[in-house]
């Protein structure tokens, strides 16, 4: 998660901030939070305090988990 971190921060700081989507993969029953996984969730939730606690602002999150999947679904 600390290298993931990194990446974001140094892109953010380049300017590419508009252009990051997040994901992440849940494909075995282990991954699931019911069987002691991270979640679906896992990063709105964990993920995205990380984030915060790095520095970034309200406002590039809501660039992170709003902005940037809604103009990508859009194709604006």
């Amino acid at each position: 998660t600390r290298c993931r971190l990194d990446w974001i921060r140094s892109l953010a700081d380049e300017g590419f901030l508009d252009r990051l989507l997040l994901s992440q993969d849940v494909c075995l029953r282990s991954n699931y939070a019911t069987f002691g996984g991270s979640g679906y969730a896992y990063v709105v939730t964990t993920f995205a305090d990380r984030l915060r606690a790095e520095g970034f602002e309200e406002s590039d999150l809501d660039q992170l988990f709003v902005e940037n999947p809604r103009r990508m679904l859009t194709g604006d």
